[in-house]
């Protein structure tokens, strides 16, 4: 697979935006257009790396967190409608945020079915392995009025046999078959919002991890801690569209995604043994499997 097609394969369903690459040493930046995945000039004997994110305009330095409106793998943004009033009589108008919570236990609803239906072989202590949150909530203008509209920014995960494309119908058909049951003035409106990742998984008996784990198991005496998540990582992107094997492994980490997130920082120096040991043991000499 060549540079443009790799690109072409991560923005999958992106059709607006700009994405950047970026060569090192030289810190040299530029803008691409999703929808023109043209490859700059990069100088000779620089590597080459590329933004996750996408940016609404161009920019020719290195992205902020403040310029990236999304990044590509199932997040949606549900906007619901209603009529609005005076808080006073509040019982007489549906409010947008009520029929959105509602809204969002059905959703519930029909991810821990799917854990009964589609069970996750690799996460078989896992009753509810395709977890569904909901990260943003949005509505109202004001305190004393019912609120009108509200926006649930949602992210939706799925079986590992679906394409994201039959999850984003599936999570339609919720939406609408409840929203029309449930007497919604007007149909809620769906949005994708960038992340649509494939699931992935790489056996635990695969060459990568017995490797690993001898490298682990040669620094510390013991075997490393083998998982999966009901989440998604990089790796996927190797693994599915490049046919590269690729597994996470690192330090260990507490509140992953909160306000006290953190790692352990001799888990840090103890993951550096191992993959020392890794490097040496798959690169140190002529023949290393990929």
């Amino acid at each position: 697979m060549d540079t443009h097609s790799f690109l072409q394969t991560v923005f999958t369903g992106a059709d607006h935006g700009y994405t950047q690459i970026i060569s090192m040493p030289s810190m040299k930046a530029a803008p691409i257009p999703v929808d023109n995945l043209a490859m700059p000039a990069i100088t000779q004997g620089e590597d080459v790396y590329f933004s996750p994110g996408l940016s609404a305009g161009p920019h020719n330095a290195k992205l902020s967190s403040d310029d990236i409106i999304g990044i590509p793998a199932l997040w949606i943004d549900i906007d619901i409608a209603s009529s609005a009033g005076h808080a006073h009589d509040a019982t007489a108008h549906s409010s947008g945020l009520d029929l959105g919570l509602r809204l969002v236990e059905r959703l519930r609803q029909w991810s821990n079915e799917l854990g009964r239906t589609h069970p996750e072989p690799s996460m078989a202590s896992n009753r509810t392995p395709y977890a569904l949150n909901v990260g943003k909530v949005q509505a109202g203008d004001w305190t004393s009025s019912v609120p009108a509209h509200a926006t649930f920014s949602v992210r939706v995960g799925f079986p590992r046999a679906w394409t994201p494309d039959q999850a984003e119908r599936e999570v339609r058909e919720v939406i609408a078959s409840f929203a029309t049951a449930s007497g919604f003035a007007v149909q809620p409106r769906v949005t994708l919002t960038g992340f649509r990742a494939k699931g992935y998984l790489l056996d635990s008996d695969a060459q990568l991890v017995r490797d690993l784990s001898a490298a682990h198991r040669d620094a510390h005496g013991v075997d490393p801690a083998v998982y999966s998540l009901g989440s998604t990582t990089d790796a996927r992107v190797y693994l599915n569209e490049l046919g590269v094997p690729a597994i996470c492994f690192g330090a260990i980490t507490h509140d992953m995604h909160g306000i006290d997130e953190s790692v352990e920082l001799q888990s840090i120096v103890d993951a550096a043994k191992t993959l020392a040991r890794f490097i040496m043991m798959r690169f140190g000499h002529s023949g290393g499997a990929p």
